[in-house]
């Protein structure tokens, strides 16, 4: 059984930070064209391409839905409610990258119980995929429950 333990606002400061490391895989690429529906063909033919050496590219958003993984899984963890993302992509992400993610506290509301995180994804030539800016409202109530079987993804 893996749990997981969110981090109320109190618990949070700025500085703290959380990361997670993926590799985008032909698997990952096919079920975020079936959650999107975004069936363009850059990401499934290598034909198409989507660089300059003419592999296929990854969706955008896939490197953000990584940002979502940290902040509902990690910090702050569950009874996280987003609020606000921007996201400016600087590399395209390519079958076969491996893309480390990482979110920092830059800033805490304490009325609206909001935090703030820089946001940035560096493929494994160190190389930044995309940097941003997340919002979310941090959970007041502390909660320790059993991840969902069959979708743990290692911090």
């Amino acid at each position: 059984m893996i749990v997981i333990e969110n981090k109320i606002f109190e618990e949070i400061f700025v500085g703290q930070s959380a990361q997670l490391t993926r590799t985008l895989t032909v698997e990952d690429i096919y079920l975020f064209g079936v959650l999107s529906g975004d069936a363009n063909p850059t990401h499934y033919d290598d034909l198409a391409g989507g660089g300059k050496d003419r592999r296929v590219s990854g969706h955008g958003m896939w490197g953000a839905i990584l940002v979502s993984a940290l902040l509902g899984n990690e910090l702050p963890g569950s009874g996280t409610v987003y609020r606000k993302q921007s996201i400016d992509f600087a590399t395209p992400v390519m079958l076969g990258d491996t893309l480390t993610v990482t979110i920092t506290v830059v800033g805490l509301d304490e009325d609206e119980k909001s935090v703030t995180f820089d946001c940035r994804g560096v493929n494994q030539n160190g190389e930044t995929a995309f940097t941003g800016v997340a919002v979310v409202g941090a959970p007041v109530a502390k909660r320790c429950e059993e991840r969902v079987a069959g979708l743990y993804v290692q911090f």
